[in-house]
């Protein structure tokens, strides 16, 4: 009871956010959530907007199922992440869109003049080593000692986390 499910929680999807992004800051930030059986949220909701982008975090103790999933989406192709499941962690979908630019050149066109055509392709789900994420963790901090090395996530990052986390707490305390 001495956090919240979002900094319990989301901060591994942050942290896969920020190593993607290499360290970019979200524009904007907002949060809700709600308490139940305790003084913290046991449910929230993060929703960040990138510079080309937007993300939005569930974090909840009273999910009946265990949910680990990121969905990026992009104008090519589109993943899925589970780290959940153990056989398709990552899914590759051949799904994306394309504008169509109206064919007269002539005149300035509004935005709502183009027309966006979705595809949809294969998906492919590549085969991924079964490796342990807490040994990977510590061996890759073993070797940032012997190497004199930084780690991937060093204190910038976690500041980083931290100060998202703590904005989107103003939002929760503000937004009872």
């Amino acid at each position: 009871n001495d956090v919240s499910a979002m900094w319990d929680l989301s901060v591994h999807d942050l942290s896969i956010i920020d190593y993607i992004t290499d360290g970019e800051m979200p524009i904007d930030i907002s949060a809700m959530g709600a308490r139940f059986y305790s003084t913290k949220h046991s449910i929230t909701f993060l929703n960040m907007k990138y510079s080309n982008f937007l993300a939005s975090i569930t974090a909840s103790w009273l999910s009946p199922i265990k949910e680990r999933r990121i969905i990026i989406a992009g104008s090519k192709k589109m993943l899925v992440y589970d780290d959940v499941d153990a056989l398709n962690k990552l899914i590759i979908y051949d799904k994306g869109f394309d504008f169509e630019e109206p064919l007269d050149e002539v005149f300035e066109y509004e935005y709502s003049d183009y027309v966006v055509k979705t595809r949809m392709g294969d998906a492919v789900i590549p085969q991924l080593n079964q490796e342990d994420a807490l040994e990977n963790s510590i061996e890759h901090f073993r070797q940032c000692i012997i190497n004199n090395e930084d780690s991937i996530t060093d204190s910038e990052s976690a500041i980083r986390m931290i100060s998202i986390l703590e904005k989107a707490d103003k939002q929760l305390l503000t937004n009872k």
